[in-house]
């Protein structure tokens, strides 16, 4: 029988896109009673869980110190999320999706680039309305298990990003092209978000976007780019101040 949690008090955090559950509930005309109460104890177990990673770290927190504050046993738990990490999961999942579901609504006759840009805007005006999200994800960047993660849920929302370009584009390139171009511009999101995260604030990643898009729209000015080396020379991407001498010559015998 499913357990009713108990009334949290305080200042509950939300997921900003609402979970999973949540969501395909909310595309039902009408939930039963107990879809109502099972997606509502899943976001009361996401939000405290929320709450007590970004207050105290998330190794230092653990599945019965969420239930025990929610107020359900770890069988509960359990019966939602298979571990601890995929609590965070939901926000990899919202995270990415929330630009794919805003391409999937916008007009079938809007092009295609100008269709992404305005995705990516109301994904960033979304995220600015709670800046928690930008919190819970920076939590997940600097903790390696979650980050694999998140790279695995790359690679899932590219398949669908990818669906989506066929569908928009029947008569466009071949599907393992947009599947590959759908690679691209889950890139291009991630890398932004993880900048916007890093340093950037929101009019900066408006204008990153534009940069993104554009660059996407010219193959990111590579065919146009002449070779800087002779041929066979591979030229090498430093940090700001390493040094910029080819490997052949950079090594304990070129000193």
């Amino acid at each position: 029988m499913e357990e009713t949690p108990r009334s949290g008090g305080g200042d509950p955090l939300a997921f900003p896109r609402g979970t999973r559950e949540d969501t395909n509930a909310a595309k039902r005309q009408s939930p039963s009673l107990t879809e109502r109460r099972m997606a509502r104890t899943r976001q009361q177990l996401a939000e405290v869980a929320a709450r007590l990673f970004l207050k105290r770290g998330y190794e230092a927190v653990t599945v019965e110190e969420i239930v025990t504050t929610v107020g359900v046993s770890p069988r509960t738990f359990f019966r939602y999320f298979s571990s601890k990490e995929d609590v965070l999961d939901e926000i990899l999942v919202n995270e990415a999706e929330a630009v794919i579901e805003a391409l999937r609504e916008r007009p079938t006759d809007e092009p295609i680039l100008d269709a992404l840009r305005a995705a990516a805007y109301s994904w960033v005006g979304a995220t600015q309305r709670d800046p928690r999200t930008l919190r819970l994800f920076a939590l997940v960047m600097r903790t390696p298990l979650l980050r694999t993660r998140w790279l695995v849920r790359q690679r899932a929302c590219q398949e669908t990003l990818a669906q989506i370009l066929v569908e928009r584009l029947p008569e466009g390139p071949a599907p393992h092209i947009l599947l590959l171009a759908a690679g691209a511009i889950i890139a291009m999101i991630a890398t932004i978000f993880e900048s916007w995260i890093d340093h950037l604030d929101e009019t900066e990643v408006l204008k990153l976007i534009d940069e993104a898009i554009q660059a996407l729209a010219t193959g990111f000015g590579l065919a146009e780019s002449a070779p800087a080396t002779r041929p066979g020379t591979a030229r090498r991407v430093s940090r700001p101040g390493a040094s910029s001498l080819p490997a052949s010559q950079s090594g304990p015998y070129h000193q």
